[in-house]
């Protein structure tokens, strides 16, 4: 599977992901990372094929004041934080065509979706 995107870019993205991901987790922490294709027609803002990349965690989840300001820059939960991640993670992914997500799913912890056209 090959996504047209920046390298450096995405690498950004993921570093993120998983830094963000770390601190949500205790030390016996799970983070997981999984990416398809999907060739499916949907309500998708574009057209398949498009790459699918998942990055989950069992940490402290989201909140839904947190899920409503999450991408926003300067906003933040972290004591250290800048607020300014996820933000950039959301300018790269519209930048190159693409959408991101977040949720708490009903299991715990967060996932965040990124759909990215091929």
């Amino acid at each position: 599977m090959t996504v047209n995107a920046d390298a450096n870019q995405m690498r950004q993205v993921l570093i993120n992901l998983f830094h963000n991901s770390a601190d949500a987790t205790h030390q016996s922490g799970k983070i997981e990372i999984k990416a398809h294709r999907d060739d499916s027609y949907g309500k998708e803002q574009f057209k398949p094929p498009f790459t699918v990349i998942t990055v989950g965690d069992n940490g402290t989840g989201i909140t839904g004041e947190a899920a409503e300001h999450l991408f926003e820059p300067f906003w933040t939960t972290k004591k250290e934080g800048t607020g300014l991640g996820l933000a950039i993670i959301y300018r790269i992914i519209e930048e190159h065509g693409g959408m991101i997500q977040a949720e708490s799913p009903p299991c715990g912890g967060c996932l965040i979706t990124i759909k990215l056209p091929d």
